[in-house]
């Protein structure tokens, strides 16, 4: 993992650690990790979660008390709301039907808990202006000019997708709480966090 993106990630658990309204996770859910020290649950923020466990297809192990275990993101072998915190990153766009890892981890995190994601996007950053007014400046061909930044196929033939704000907004977030979405880097990766609501009390008898 890139190491701003794994900084990033530690920035955004301690803004959620500072937060009166937000308890610490005791259960924390990271698909895609890695047995290794680019494993996002190896956050000194989260040296405190009791259980940190992590998905990957074909590697495993453990690394700073973080289990990694065999899964597949798209068929957890968890119940519903089993993890207070649920992470991945740059996972989803080797996931042909990525919707279903969406599901899976929207089904296993717990009510009040958070759903942070990261994947390689494009945008309308100000870099990406800044990029095309040159273009324009030194009379690029039209093509160049209307372009956008986004990151180079990688780990292919595996790589299917790029996001963008709008697809996190209205399909990885749908449904979601308190819902933060943010790019960042060159080229750009997205960021969205969500938290899923609190489960509705149940109505007593005879008052519905």
């Amino acid at each position: 993992m890139i190491s701003e993106v794994f900084e990033i990630y530690r920035e955004t658990f301690r803004t959620l650690h500072a937060r009166h309204d937000v308890p610490m996770p005791n259960s924390a859910l990271e698909l895609g990790a890695l047995p290794t020290s680019a494993c996002i649950l190896t956050c000194p923020e989260l040296h405190g979660v009791s259980k940190r466990v992590g998905v990957n297809l074909t590697q495993w192990g453990t690394v700073d008390g973080v289990s990694v275990v065999p899964g597949d993101a798209r068929k957890l072998d968890y119940p519903d709301d089993s993890f207070d915190l649920v992470v991945t990153s740059s996972m989803l766009e080797h996931i042909p039907d990525f919707w279903l890892a969406i599901s899976e981890m929207k089904r296993v995190l717990a009510p009040g808990g958070f759903l942070i994601i990261n994947t390689p996007g494009f945008t309308e950053t100000p870099l990406g202006n800044r990029a095309r007014a040159w273009a324009f400046k030194i009379g690029l061909p039209d093509v160049l000019k209307r372009a956008t930044l986004t990151m180079r196929i990688h780990d292919a033939p595996h790589d299917y997708y790029r996001f963008s704000e709008h697809c996190y907004r209205d399909v990885f977030m749908a449904g979601l709480d308190e819902v933060k979405i943010w790019s960042t880097m060159l080229p750009p990766r997205t960021f969205g966090m969500g938290r899923k609501p609190m489960a509705a009390a149940p109505t007593p008898a005879g008052k519905a």
